[in-house]
């Protein structure tokens, strides 16, 4: 009776054999790119830590805790930082330079967009050398 029932139980496991390549493909796919197969991903999302099949290969935790995000330590970074305008140039410092000018920028990096002076008015009586096109002051 149990080889009847192990018999049958093949033939029912060969109709999913056609979905076996394109589950694997996909696995190898998801391997490539994210350093995680779909079972990691699903594992992952349940447990809320970074499992990968890649950490045991490793010989580490086959889950582990997400590492921070480096765009908050980024941000930290340029808290810290001492940015001051010189001649042509941004130089920043991990301490105040009392030396340098009294104006401090709050920004590092791109965190915070330059602070930009308005363009001055185009001058009147000024023609345009292309059609169309505004003159700005300092360009030409």
């Amino acid at each position: 009776m149990f080889r009847i029932v192990a018999v049958f139980g093949l033939l029912a496991l060969s109709g999913c054999a056609p979905l076996l390549g394109t589950v694997a493909a996909a696995n190898v796919a998801s391997l490539m790119h994210t350093d995680k197969t779909l079972p990691d991903h699903a594992i992952s999302n349940e447990r809320e830590l970074n499992c990968s099949i890649l950490h045991t290969a490793r010989n580490e935790a086959y889950c582990q805790p997400y590492p921070p995000d480096p765009r908050a330590r980024l941000a930290a970074m340029a808290r810290e930082l001492y940015c001051y305008r010189t001649l042509g140039m941004v130089n920043c410092y991990t301490r105040p330079d009392y030396n340098a000018s009294l104006s401090r920028l709050d920004y590092a990096y791109g965190y915070a967009p330059l602070p930009q002076p308005p363009l001055p008015p185009a001058p009147s009586g000024a023609t345009d050398p292309v059609p169309g096109k505004a003159i700005l002051s300092g360009m030409y």
